[in-house]
């Protein structure tokens, strides 16, 4: 939406809330020298499961921010 502008004390999460948008997030996944394509696969395997992921599961608490 154009014309929101970040004020201060405003949080991201706020922000992006007033966009109108879902919220946002990340994942890091560290690979070391004994990682191998077999960890990186079955890292893929589980995350495909939250991919386009609609509504939270019930039961998790409430997200606070980032």
């Amino acid at each position: 939406m154009i014309g929101v502008e970040l004020s201060e004390g405003m949080s991201f999460d706020d922000y992006i809330e007033r966009l109108g948008m879902p919220t946002g997030g990340a994942v890091r996944v560290s690979l070391g020298l004994a990682s191998n394509f077999a960890d990186v696969y079955r890292f893929i395997s589980f995350a495909d499961g939250f991919r386009d992921l609609a509504d939270v599961p019930p039961g998790l608490p409430p997200r606070v921010g980032c």
